[in-house]
């Protein structure tokens, strides 16, 4: 601890509060190895890496959690995730990941429709940024922003990835019967609900990083 005098007789208390200790788990998954890094406020990392590091001896519930949910996810179970999220980030950059977060699994939304939603819809290329340097694949949906004439564009993970995920989505999406809809070969269609409603809580949500 450290003190510093902020008047005569007066100290000022510089102790600084520990950081939450992170952990890290790898999920195989179809297309390529996951790593997960989070600790136990929240999921702080999600991308594909070409190799495993030595795993965490303690892994948080929600790097756990988030193992759990991603099995599913593949197996085409879970249409939504739950886990809590904890990311650092520019506000704008927040915004577009919470838009992103609106997206409906099986469904895409152009770059365009992400720049209307958080109010600045001469902000595409910065909508563009901001999917660029999303740390948290999969969850919050990336992939499911395409270019406005329908071709799939970057994604960071690698093209091939990004149509493998949308088609996976594509054939476990349920009409509202619980039906699976055939896509017949078609790209997903572009549907977008508007990013306006507050999304907190879990998975919801975007927590501050720290």
């Amino acid at each position: 601890m450290t003190r510093e005098r902020k008047k005569k007789g007066e100290c000022v208390d510089r102790t600084e509060k520990p950081r939450k200790t992170e952990g890290k788990a790898y999920y195989h998954s179809p297309i390529g190895i996951i790593e997960i890094v989070g600790n136990e406020r929240g999921l702080s990392r999600l991308s594909f890496v070409q190799k495993k590091e030595p795993q965490s001896a303690s892994i948080p519930a929600h790097v756990r959690e988030c193992l759990t949910q991603l099995d599913e996810y593949f197996k085409g179970k879970r249409h939504k995730f739950s886990v809590k999220l904890l990311l650092g980030g520019t506000v704008f950059q927040k915004q577009v990941w919470q838009a992103l977060l609106n997206i409906p699994f099986g469904l895409t939304a152009s770059y365009q429709d992400i720049a209307e939603a958080v109010g600045n819809r001469k902000a595409v290329r910065a909508v563009g940024n901001a999917n660029r340097v999303n740390p948290v694949a999969i969850i919050i949906p990336c992939h499911r922003v395409i270019g406005s004439d329908g071709s799939l564009v970057g994604y960071g993970g690698g093209l091939w990835r990004k149509k493998w995920l949308l088609s996976l989505e594509q054939k476990y999406r349920t009409r509202r019967g619980g039906e699976k809809e055939e896509s017949h070969g078609k790209k997903p269609r572009s549907s977008f609900r508007s990013a306006g409603q507050s999304i907190s809580g879990r998975a919801s949500g975007i927590q501050e990083g720290g």
